[in-house]
């Protein structure tokens, strides 16, 4: 009697040791003797216990976002149209996958997919690696860089592909993808991506720089007539506009003579000989020796003997 009762108890226990439950956001593969047999829904199920060889896989309903190392992928050298030489990349990306919730989850089981993260990651490095590489090899630089969509299209493109893993083991299209999160460059070739910006504002710098220079010139050609002339600054440019032969030969007249002015201004002494000079030319000279007295000059020293050089070439 004490016997059949043993064997009961023993019943019992081996029954409630075979019970397992699956939880709401879980999916479950039994497994019998080692190999994956049958697909569980959530709640309990009867799996036969008997040590290590029967037991109940688990598996997320979430979906799994596997971080994958880093990759360093060529690209395309070439010399059509722009030169591109190969230059090495850093790769960052992400598998989003969901596993089957049907029978095919068994098949995935079977072909030995990792459950976890940190197993998937591990498991799809390669195949990652591979398409990857690829995919970035088939543009150049400045494509991978600047239109990072391009590599990320043709890089999952290929991961769905027979050979990847995952299609091997009966995932659908749908139910993983392989992102590109961002592109590295060398540090030496993200300096080089940056000069064309760089000389860019250089060069609106130079243009904003050169056409002040060129406004403030005119504006001193025009206050130096009215000076010789006695006119005001808009009666002169008013005879500048009626008389397109006047504007010609104050530009050859005076653009040397500027030159002259701006000397005056850095403290250097120029002689400018006026001797046999008529008409405008000498009242313009005359308004230049005066330029140093009248505001232009008013921060040059003289030094010893300028005073009498300054007389000599105001006459």
């Amino acid at each position: 009697m004490w016997i059949l009762m043993l064997l009961a108890a023993i019943m019992v226990v081996w029954f409630l040791l075979s019970i397992r439950k699956v939880g709401p956001t879980e999916l479950g593969v039994k497994v019998i003797w080692g190999s994956p047999v049958a697909y569980c829904k959530s709640g309990p199920h009867f799996v036969p216990w008997f040590f290590r060889w029967n037991y109940l896989i688990k598996v997320s309903t979430q979906q799994f976002k596997v971080a994958i190392p880093p990759v360093q992928a060529y690209t395309k050298s070439t010399k059509v149209g722009e030169e591109y030489g190969s230059q090495p990349l850093t790769v960052d990306s992400t598998i989003y996958l969901t596993f089957p919730k049907s029978a095919k989850l068994v098949d995935a089981v079977r072909a030995k997919i990792p459950v976890t993260e940190e197993g998937l990651s591990e498991y799809l490095k390669e195949a990652v690696r591979q398409a990857v590489r690829i995919a970035v090899g088939r543009y150049t630089w400045k494509t991978a860089t600047q239109d990072i969509e391009k590599i990320r299209a043709k890089a999952d493109k290929i991961f769905h592909g027979s050979d990847c893993p995952l299609t091997k083991a009966g995932f659908q299209w749908d139910d993983f993808s392989l992102v590109i999160e961002e592109v590295r460059v060398p540090q030496k070739l993200e300096a080089l991506m940056s000069q064309p910006e760089e000389e860019r504002f250089k060069a609106e710098a130079i243009k904003y720089t050169t056409d002040a220079q060129a406004r403030q010139t005119m504006g001193l050609k025009i206050k130096m007539l009215a000076e010789a002339y006695g006119k005001t600054q808009e009666e002169i440019q008013q005879d500048i506009s009626s008389e397109p032969g006047l504007k010609e030969k104050i530009d050859r007249s005076s653009t040397e003579l500027i030159q002259d002015i701006i000397s005056l201004e850095k403290g250097a002494l120029t002689r400018i000989r006026v001797d046999g000079a008529e008409g405008m030319d000498k009242s313009i000279l005359q308004f230049i020796a005066l330029f140093k007295r009248l505001g232009g000059g008013e921060g040059v020293k003289k030094g010893p003997g300028e005073q009498k050089e300054e007389e000599e070439w105001i006459k």
